[in-house]
């Protein structure tokens, strides 16, 4: 995930300032990632209008749950997908299930290498928001501050 509570000047979003951020008036995003597969097919952008905001930590669990719906719909999809051709195909039996399912495996890795894409297994571990906050944080010389509950 992108955590950018200024995003005109971190250095993970500040690229897009000119073309696409103060024409807009994007002072801060939230983006995660979006897996099916362990392959990235898309990001999630949350973005505020307006100056620097801080991201709560409920903001970064609602923005990853938002990420992980979208591949589970998308991993569904798939797998509606994936029966249709079967009895489109007539496959008949586990062995010829596991063979196609293998030839569209290969097809999907073999389209990711021709479109310059990543491959799953080099894609990198995805870490909590909360981490990557505490990080950010250190890296910008804030003082690292618990996010307090709403009960407290």
């Amino acid at each position: 995930p992108i955590v950018a509570q200024d995003a005109p000047a971190d250095p993970s979003t500040r690229e897009f300032s000119k073309v696409y951020l103060t024409p807009n008036g994007i002072g801060a995003m939230l983006d995660v990632p979006v897996y099916v597969r362990g392959a990235l097919v898309g990001v999630v952008c949350h973005e505020h209008v307006g100056g620097p905001r801080e991201w709560g930590e409920d903001e970064g669990n609602f923005a990853m749950s938002i990420g992980q719906l979208l591949s589970l719909a998308i991993e569904v999809r798939h797998s509606l997908q994936a029966e249709e051709k079967l009895r489109r195909e007539e496959v008949k039996g586990k062995d010829a299930a596991n063979r196609t399912h293998q030839e569209v495996g290969a097809k999907v890795r073999q389209t990711i290498q021709e479109l310059g894409g990543t491959m799953p297994e080099e894609l990198p571990v995805v870490e909590s928001i909360k981490k990557i906050e505490t990080k950010q944080r250190k890296r910008l010389g804030k003082a690292v501050t618990p996010t307090k509950k709403k009960s407290e």
